[in-house]
């Protein structure tokens, strides 16, 4: 994969997207810095998880009773991606725990957390290495990766 392959293939997604995206590339190429542009490019919010240094709570906030039921704060750091255009990046996904890659799934594949519905134009985008056999991952759950539109 190259920047230029890269660009060219997420100027070709749609302003409504229905889908997630999954970029697999070796370190050091810039995925993380061309996603950024990109959302710049596009004036979309940039939303930079990485989920490797983030805990379950971080992705589904945490609960509150109220008035006898519990619910989910949402979380300060996701709430734009529900609000306006963005584009909310998970980058190193299989850095993440079981729990942090359980928690992400419900967003990437219904596009909605704890009832509320991401904005209609919001992008997903998640980012791993290529070559899994040299950097300490969380293996990712077959059902997840399937949810993905991959692009190597």
């Amino acid at each position: 994969m190259t920047a230029s392959n890269l660009f060219s293939f997420l100027r070709s997604i749609p302003k409504h997207p229905q889908f997630s995206i999954l970029l697999r590339a070796k370190h050091g190429v810039g995925k993380s810095s061309i996603i950024k542009q990109f959302a710049e490019e596009k004036k979309l919010h940039f939303i930079d998880i990485r989920l490797g240094q983030r805990d379950v709570g971080d992705i589904i906030g945490f609960p509150i009773n109220e008035d006898g039921k519990f619910k989910h704060i949402l979380p300060e750091l996701l709430a734009p991606a529900f609000n306006k255009p963005s584009l909310l990046f998970f980058d190193e996904l299989n850095r993440g725990t079981k729990d942090v890659q359980q928690a992400v799934f419900e967003i990437i594949l219904d596009r909605r957390m704890n009832g509320k519905i991401l904005h209609p134009e919001t992008l997903i985008v998640s980012a791993i290495n290529q070559d899994l056999n040299i950097y300490s991952v969380t293996d990712i759950d077959p059902a997840l990766l399937s949810r993905f539109c991959a692009h190597n």
